[in-house]
């Protein structure tokens, strides 16, 4: 979407604005994946913005009355360090995180055999380990590790729900693990007997191919730390 306002700029630049009858308005708004505020805000401003609109949103005008929601979580396992020649000297904090992702792998597979929506191409809740950091040379046990997950539930499944059944999981990985949640985005969607999804199609602007296309961004990185404690 921000490629966007890079093509209308380019597009103003050998324009003649004072020789335009009607003013020309470039207008952006903010937190459109999750509160909209920005198009709230404007809305209570109850301006007029003009006659024609033109709108660069990467759906093509296709009403998108479904959403997944999202929860990134960092998991932390806490262990011993000591010299790799002596396991004994240390807990190696990469076995227990081995232990946890398998875990984790299982109740994704059982997520997906519970949940599934035809009406989005990937029809099934993710969840995907995208993120280790841990160790700090091949000849020492390793002290620490740290996981980053990322959670993208389908319309109807809480974010309350899924931290509860990983806390219920948390029971089958290492002792004295401590679960702290950071927050995320509720899934969300609305009837299709909605008056925006029942309209079948909108008048479009087809650009030239020479024209760059926006692309969707990729999703925030929320920083979390849950820490866990790997003990034998």
């Amino acid at each position: 979407m921000k490629g966007f306002f890079a093509v209308v700029l380019e597009a103003l630049r050998g324009l003649d604005l004072a020789s335009l009858k009607r003013p020309l308005v470039l207008l952006a708004t903010a937190d459109e994946e999750s509160g909209m505020c920005g198009a709230r805000s404007l809305a209570r401003l109850e301006r007029r913005l003009g006659r024609h609109a033109l709108i660069g949103e990467p759906t093509g005008l296709r009403p998108v009355r479904l959403h997944k929601g999202i929860t990134m979580e960092a998991i932390r396992i806490q262990g011993r360090s000591g010299h790799s020649s002596d396991p004994a000297l240390g807990n190696n904090a990469l076995e227990g995180l081995h232990r946890v992702m398998g875990e984790l792998l299982a109740w994704r597979q059982s997520l997906q055999a519970q949940h599934r929506n035809p009406l989005f191409a990937v029809e099934v809740p993710t969840l995907n380990l995208g993120h280790v950091h841990g160790g700090d040379n091949p000849n020492r046990i390793c002290g620490q590790c740290e996981l980053h997950i990322d959670i993208r539930p389908l319309p109807g499944m809480s974010l309350e729900d899924l931290r509860e059944a990983l806390d219920r999981r948390r029971a089958r990985w290492p002792r004295r693990a401590a679960l702290r949640s950071n927050g995320g985005r509720c899934s969300r969607g609305c009837p299709p007997s909605r008056p925006l999804p029942r309209r079948r199609s909108c008048r479009r602007w087809n650009p030239s191919p020479a024209i760059p296309q926006a692309r969707w961004p990729s999703p925030p990185r929320v920083p979390s730390s849950t820490p866990w404690e790997w003990r034998r």
